[in-house]
């Protein structure tokens, strides 16, 4: 495996994914183009002609952008950033095309991959842009401000700690007054205003929305929160096919079915209806009993007659669950692609069959961006050390032998020594036998006693080794620890403000050096 320090003149390595080897086999799989999962998906990312039949296959109408304007100029309102409302305008065009990441509202961005899943986004707007000139794309952060996994949201890890966010409130996360959010950061030295600011919005949804956009301030890029009226009437014909018909459920099944006899698992399951009610701070499953419609944990119920007038009056009422999500997501947008984590792509290929019974067009699936940020603390250690990515993804134990291992000019081996020393014994044995017998017993047991201080002196001197080149074997697994908490992968971990507080052109140079279509792990040293 190529040594980190390799690449440390430069500010940006890739390696494959399969060095690092802890992404999962779908991933692998769609990245080596299995044919075993080519009837799951439209194109590969990197076949031109597969983005000219997306494309062609994406037709939006008039009216559906009309009402996506409409709903994106009311969430900004009257502070919209220039270039936000320059997008916004950019989206009433009918050679204008989305590519879109989603992901829940994380407190505070959440784990680093949030970052890299917005970046790689705009950097795909990029590279299709200088593929076909004469359309515009407009990358878009879908915000999850509709789920409810108050747990999931609520806590992020800075410097090692887990901080987290004490709320009690309910219902759509996105809805969450945000009481007591700056609070975790207020008293943390070097921590930009920005997040302060965001942090004082009226609900996380606008809370995050600010931080996004100004965090990709350098970058076009549209956030949106679809817990919109506007939004879900655009959809609301198949959220009634979907009470009424209940198709999401065997379309997932039988796709479901079709993957796992080719090897693959399943990372979502459905319900009976793919909905929630959505109101207020409640958001629960809709369910279908004996003809009729009940919320969840609720008293509430309806007629068919009844949910359908709901629907018709209070369409934002209703919210997909994650079978329907994509669905809703690729009918109020003119989108192309959708970006995600291993989890994510693989659970689309589940969706072949939702998509075709909602008669909606599947989009190209791709993967986020993967990687880690080395500082430049770590950097210089791993350099010092002469580590590679193997071997700091060894076990502590075993990283910690390496390097002791490795410092000792050679092995130590006290077999030799101990081997002289029994038989310098057996010399003197011989002559008691010789002389008197009677001090056979004294020679043996100064044998023993010899033996046993020798012992004692490979412990001490195998000890001293340890004092001295220990410090560097405990700076190894610091460097470790940094790289990959917990023995998992840093993306999955770490905030950005991690390594942003010191470093402000980070996420612009994440950004500007990721080519999207090359789907490796990136190295970013600072």
């Amino acid at each position: 495996m190529e040594t980190l320090t390799n690449a440390l003149t430069a500010k940006h390595q890739t390696v494959s994914l399969e060095q690092i080897g802890k992404y999962p086999s779908t991933l692998l799989a769609y990245l080596n183009q299995d044919e075993r999962l080519k009837p799951f998906y439209t194109a590969f990312p990197t076949d031109r002609a597969g983005w000219e039949k997306v494309i062609a296959a994406k037709q939006f109408s008039p009216e559906n952008r009309a009402a996506l304007q409409k709903s994106l100029r009311q969430q900004y309102g009257t502070n919209c950033p220039r270039s936000v409302a320059k997008q916004i305008e950019l989206l009433g065009q009918e050679n204008c095309y989305t590519v879109t990441t989603g992901h829940q509202i994380v407190i505070h961005t959440g784990p680093l991959y949030f970052i890299l899943k917005i970046a790689s986004t705009i950097a795909l707007a990029k590279q299709l842009k200088e593929w076909f000139p004469d359309k515009e794309f407009v990358p878009v952060y879908w915000m999850a401000s509709e789920d409810h996994d108050r747990d999931e949201i609520n806590h992020f890890y800075l410097f090692g700690k887990k901080l987290e966010w004490a709320t009690e409130q309910t219902g759509a996360v996105g809805r969450f007054n945000t009481q007591g959010l700056s609070n975790l950061i207020a008293n943390v030295n070097g921590v930009p205003s920005l997040f302060l600011e965001a942090a004082q919005e009226p609900t996380l949804a606008k809370a995050i929305q600010k931080l996004v956009l100004g965090l990709f301030a350098d970058f076009p890029l549209v956030v949106i929160d679809a817990d919109s009226a506007i939004l879900k009437e655009v959809f609301k014909q198949i959220i009634e096919q979907e009470l009424t018909q209940q198709f999401a459920f065997s379309a997932l099944e039988s796709t479901t079915k079709q993957l796992e006899e080719k090897g693959f698992g399943s990372q979502i399951t459905g319900r009976a209806i793919n909905l929630f009610y959505l109101k207020d701070s409640l958001r629960e499953r809709i369910e279908f009993e004996n003809g009729i419609y009940k919320v969840n944990r609720t008293d509430l119920q309806f007629t068919q007659e009844e949910i359908l007038a709901e629907l018709d009056k209070h369409p934002e009422r209703f919210s997909p669950n994650v079978v329907l999500r994509p669905v809703y997501q690729e009918t109020i947008l003119p989108n192309l692609a959708y970006l995600g984590g291993p989890a994510e792509v693989a659970y689309w290929f589940q969706l072949k069959g939702v998509f075709a019974e909602a008669k909606v067009p599947f989009p190209m699936i791709m993967p986020r961006a993967f990687g880690m940020v080395v500082p430049a603390p770590q950097h210089q250690r791993i350099e010092e050390l002469k580590l590679t990515l193997e071997e700091l993804m060894l076990p502590a134990t075993e990283l910690k032998e390496l390097l002791l291992s490795r410092e000792a000019m050679e092995p130590i081996d006290f077999s030799e020594a101990q081997a002289q020393l029994i038989q310098s014994f057996a010399l003197l044995q011989e002559q008691a036998e010789l002389w008197d017998k009677t001090l056979v017993a004294t020679v043996q047991a100064e044998l023993a006693k010899a033996q046993k201080g020798a012992e004692n002196l490979e412990k001490r001197i195998v000890k001293a080794m340890e004092n001295k080149f220990g410090t560097k074997a405990n700076q190894a697994l610091v460097v470790q620890q940094k790289l990959f908490p917990e023995g998992g992968l840093q993306e999955r971990h770490s905030n950005i403000l991690n390594f942003m507080m010191t470093d402000e052109t980070l996420i612009a140079d994440i950004t500007n050096s990721l080519n999207p279509l090359d789907f490796s792990f990136n190295i970013w040293y600072r």
